[in-house]
C-alpha cells in the first residue's frame, strides 16, 4: 500500500453492520474532526419505492458535495463512507456502476481508509441487505483498495479494542 499525499479524508468503509457509523462518531469526538455523514441512509429512508441505480448516482453526487463543503473549512475530516461503498453497492445490486463514479473515486488520492472487519455481531435494520455475505463484501472492499493503490488499515476487535485500532491507524496516516 503506497502512501498518498497529505491525508485530508479519513474514510470508514467495509461491509454493512460493522460499526462504521458508531466508530466514526467516537473518532470525531476524540480527534475533533468534523464528520461527513453517510448521505445514503436519509435518502433511502425518504423513498417510497425500491431504490434504483439512478438513486445511487444521486447519492454519490450529494456525498461528493458534502465532502467538498466540509473540506473547504477543515484540514482533516472523517467520512462515514464514500464512493467506494457506492461502487460496490451498484455492482452487487445492479451488476454495473456508472463510469463517472468509479473515475471520481480513483482520482481521490487524499484519503486514508479504515476498513472495518465483520467481526462484530450483525444488527438488523430496514436498510441492510447482506447479513450472510459480509466476508465476500469485506474482500470486495479490500481488493478495490489494493487494486487502486489506496492507503488502508484493517480495523478489527470489539468495543475499546476496535476504537484503539482505529485511533492508532489515524495517527499513522496523519504522520
Amino acid at each position: 500500500m503506497k502512501r498518498r499525499s497529505q491525508i485530508k479524508f479519513v474514510v470508514l468503509t467495509g461491509p454493512e453492520s460493522t460499526g462504521k457509523s458508531q466508530l466514526a462518531g467516537k473518532l470525531r469526538k476524540v480527534f475533533s474532526f468534523p464528520l461527513v455523514p453517510e448521505y445514503a441512509r436519509p435518502y433511502i429512508a425518504a423513498l417510497d419505492r425500491p431504490y434504483e441505480l439512478s438513486d445511487l448516482e444521486a447519492i454519490a453526487e450529494k456525498q461528493i458535495q458534502l465532502e467538498k463543503e466540509f473540506s473547504k473549512a477543515y484540514k482533516t475530516v472523517i467520512c462515514d463512507t464514500d464512493l467506494l461503498t457506492i461502487i460496490i453497492w451498484a455492482r452487487r445490486k445492479f451488476n454495473q456502476c456508472p463510469d463517472w463514479i468509479l473515475e471520481e473515486w480513483q482520482n481521490q488520492n487524499n484519503r486514508g481508509y479504515l476498513l472495518c472487519m465483520n467481526d462484530v455481531p450483525w444488527e438488523r435494520d430496514e436498510q441492510r441487505e447482506n447479513p450472510l455475505d459480509r466476508d465476500e463484501l469485506f474482500d470486495l472492499h479490500k481488493n478495490l483498495l489494493i487494486e487502486n493503490n489506496k492507503e488502508y488499515h484493517v480495523i478489527y476487535g470489539l468495543d475499546q479494542t476496535r476504537f484503539a485500532n482505529a485511533a492508532r491507524a489515524i495517527r499513522s496516516m496523519l504522520k
